[in-house]
């Protein structure tokens, strides 16, 4: 019996290539295009926790910033990274520098300052 033949009785023929979740328009825009405004240095226990939550959505808060590093307003594009100073990838911010500058080592309720829709983390921080 030949391949065709297979197919047609049932058979699985051939090697499966399962699909992997595309990036948004956002995120494409992130990780080619985009120029960022700034920088925002976050703590490693927020990089590891967005590292392994990658296709969960979650938030970076106000309490995971370490500094931040331009001047820039909300919804700008900025690079994040890591304490020792690699970059891991960028994101639109959802406050203006100021606001992150002020908010820095407190807890605040509403504090989310980015969510990983909007964001891209590269592949070679793993």
């Amino acid at each position: 019996m030949n391949n065709i033949e297979r197919i047609f009785a049932g058979s699985d023929v051939g090697t499966l290539f399962p699909a992997s979740e595309r990036p948004s328009m956002i995120q494409n825009w992130l990780a080619q295009a985009a120029e960022p405004a700034g920088r925002v240095t976050i703590k490693a226990a927020a990089m590891e926790r967005l590292l392994a939550n990658q296709g969960a959505a979650k938030q970076l808060q106000m309490m995971d910033i370490v500094s931040v590093d331009g001047d820039f307003v909300a919804a700008s594009p900025v690079e994040m990274q890591c304490p020792d100073g690699n970059v891991f990838g960028k994101g639109l911010v959802q406050v203006d520098s100021t606001d992150i500058e002020e908010g820095l080592g407190k807890k605040l309720m509403d504090s989310s300052v980015m969510c990983t829709t909007q964001m891209v983390l590269t592949e070679d921080a793993k």
